[in-house]
């Protein structure tokens, strides 16, 4: 599976990037929401991984642009905030990574996907 990990913080890109690989899937990475709509728009992804606080596009408008180059994609939220499931619920999405979290979660999380597709 192709996936877009966008998250500013660089150990959460590097870490799930290594989980990811290793389960042999193919990671790119952004920093920021701005960053990560090329990524998409290069790649193509299955799925796209988004700590809801990045920086950038404002969410919402990240969500669009992604959807509108390829409507199928799946997304994943993740935030070390409670609310998490709120604002991903808000959003119109349906999965959720906690942070902190471990490779399991990842895994269960990219299963989760695999299943529905």
């Amino acid at each position: 599976m192709k996936l877009v990990i966008v998250d500013e913080s660089p150990d959460t890109c590097e870490m799930l990037t290594f989980i990811l690989e290793g389960l042999g899937h193919t990671v790119w990475s952004a920093g920021n929401f701005s960053d990560g709509v090329p990524l998409v728009h290069q790649h193509s992804p299955d799925m796209v991984m988004i700590d809801l606080n990045t920086k950038g596009l404002p969410v919402d408008q990240f969500l669009a642009a992604v959807k509108a180059h390829n409507p199928a994609v799946e997304f994943v939220a993740m935030s070390g905030a409670r609310t998490v499931m709120v604002r991903g619920n808000a959003l119109q999405l349906r999965r959720f990574l906690h942070k902190p979290f471990e490779p399991g979660d990842v895994k269960k999380a990219i299963g989760q996907l695999k299943v529905q597709n």
